[in-house]
């Protein structure tokens, strides 16, 4: 018994260095110090959750699908599971796939601010634009200074044709983030096609 609090202890403190190590960019450094936790205990989401975060900051997006998949079957309930589940299969171009995945996030916890972000992408992305902007419309709503959510409501907006919404998308997103030329770009062509100079 010992033996195995023993074990449980140190495992919990490679995860604590494994999560301090990501944190601070480390990532190869990181994913040794997840893998030591998952000798220790190879089902705990937790530790499949942070090698999948580290695995994928690497671009390894195959690998981190495989340790997301473990990890939400290991823990069905883990929003961060199906998060970067979601976020592999996004990376990989199955964008349905991210969509299940991400949704699944969001009904966990319904304020994960990058799981709306993601799938709102995912509906732009799969030709359902409407969808995309409730999805960043509900995302502004629990985190109103999101300027990657602006700008992409701004795109999905002037996609529709809604360019005087368009305009205000990107003017909010400028307010917190000027200078981005991709976003005065955006907006010059929103303009234009209100017909303003």
């Amino acid at each position: 018994m010992a033996q195995e609090a023993n074990n449980g202890d140190e495992a919990e403190e490679c995860f604590r260095e494994g999560a301090a190590l990501f944190t601070a960019g480390r990532y190869p450094e990181a994913i040794r110090a997840f893998e030591k936790a998952l000798e220790a205990r190879p089902r705990d989401a937790r530790f499949l959750t942070g090698l999948a975060a580290a695995v994928d900051r690497l671009g390894f997006f195959s690998h981190t699908l495989s340790l997301a998949g473990q990890a939400a079957a290991a823990a069905p309930l883990s929003p961060n599971a199906w998060f970067f589940r979601g976020l592999a299969l996004y990376r990989r171009g199955d964008y349905a796939g991210a969509e299940d995945a991400f949704f699944q996030a969001v009904a966990l916890v319904p304020d994960h601010t990058e799981a709306w972000f993601f799938l709102g992408n995912c509906y732009y992305l799969s030709g359902e634009v409407e969808k995309s902007l409730a999805c960043f419309d509900r995302l502004l709503a629990l985190s109103g200074r999101y300027p990657k959510a602006l700008y992409n409501k701004g795109v999905s907006l002037a996609d529709l044709g809604r360019y005087e919404e368009a305009v205000e998308a990107y003017r909010a997103c400028t307010d917190m983030s000027p200078g981005v030329a991709v976003v005065l770009t955006n907006l010059g062509v929103a303009l234009a096609g209100l017909g303003q100079p």
